[in-house]
Parts: C-alpha cells; sequence; structure tokens
C-alpha cells in the first residue's frame, strides 16, 4: 500500500507539483531555481516583480513547466555559469523570462530534445493565449521568454 500511495504521489507530482498548490507561483518558482542552483552548481537568480495578476492554474503550471525545461536545457546543453530569471506583469499577463551565459543555440544543441522540450512548451503556452521566444541572448547565451495572459484584474501576492 506505501508503494502504491509513492507511486500516485509521484504521479501527481508529475502532472501538477504541489507546491504550485501549497505556496503559490512566484514560492514554486524559488524552489525550483534554489534546487536547480544547488544540485547543478549554477549561479542562478531569481527577480520576481510583485505584486503579479492572477493566472489560472493552467497559467502558472505553464510557467512553471516553462522555467523547468529552461532551466534542464541550460544545465543539459548551455555550458553556462550564471542564469538571471525574471517574472514581471506585463501587458495583461505575467512574462517569464531565462536567460543564460552559456553557449548559445547551436545546431548541435537543437537536438530532438531540446525540439521537443521547447515544442511542449510552446504548445502548453499558446493554448493559453501566450506566447514563446527563444533568441540569442546579448553578448553569449539564449534567452527564454514566456508570456501567458492573466485570468483577470486580480492580483496575486508572491
Amino acid at each position: 500500500v506505501d508503494t502504491g500511495m509513492r507511486s500516485i504521489r509521484s504521479v501527481t507530482e508529475t502532472l501538477r507539483p504541489t507546491v504550485l498548490d501549497e505556496l503559490g507561483l512566484v514560492p514554486a518558482l524559488r524552489s525550483l531555481v534554489a534546487e536547480t542552483a544547488e544540485r547543478c552548481h549554477l549561479d542562478i537568480t531569481l527577480d520576481a516583480g510583485e505584486p503579479l495578476p492572477l493566472l489560472t492554474g493552467d497559467a502558472e503550471l505553464a510557467l512553471y513547466r516553462a522555467m523547468q525545461e529552461s532551466l534542464s536545457n541550460v544545465v543539459r546543453h548551455a555550458a553556462a555559469t550564471i542564469v538571471v530569471v525574471s517574472v514581471r506583469a506585463v501587458a495583461g499577463g505575467v512574462q517569464l523570462v531565462v536567460r543564460d551565459d552559456g553557449v548559445g543555440m547551436t545546431p548541435a544543441s537543437h537536438d530532438r530534445a531540446v525540439r521537443m522540450g521547447l515544442a511542449g512548451m510552446r504548445e502548453r503556452v499558446t493554448s493559453l493565449g501566450g506566447s514563446l521566444a527563444v533568441a540569442p541572448a546579448g553578448g553569449a547565451g539564449t534567452e527564454v521568454r514566456v508570456w501567458v495572459p492573466a485570468q483577470d484584474d486580480g492580483v496575486m501576492a508572491g
């Protein structure tokens, strides 16, 4: 029974991390940054402007997964030492920017796994009416920019 319960919790966590529901978007992103920085020995900073507009649960999950995938790509492909993440209220929604100082997007780094991860991010974000852009960062590295629309005129605490 214990093994079964652990499996169910693992699947549930995979679908929607409980930290999003328990703490909210910004604390969940902070937790993801701290865990990734410690595990991968990267200098990652998170600048979260507050207050953020209210988002649907799906929009929060899309931002969380986009940051998770972006950080994963940095770790696997970028050879970066510094990552800067920002989350801001922008133009009726919330914008997430993940910028690294790595090698940038090269043809070799555009392998199937990266393309699939970016395609998954794009599909999740655009299904909500949002947008995703991936471009070279100024100088070196890559910048991932994700925007999702706000739920309404409400404001959430971070």
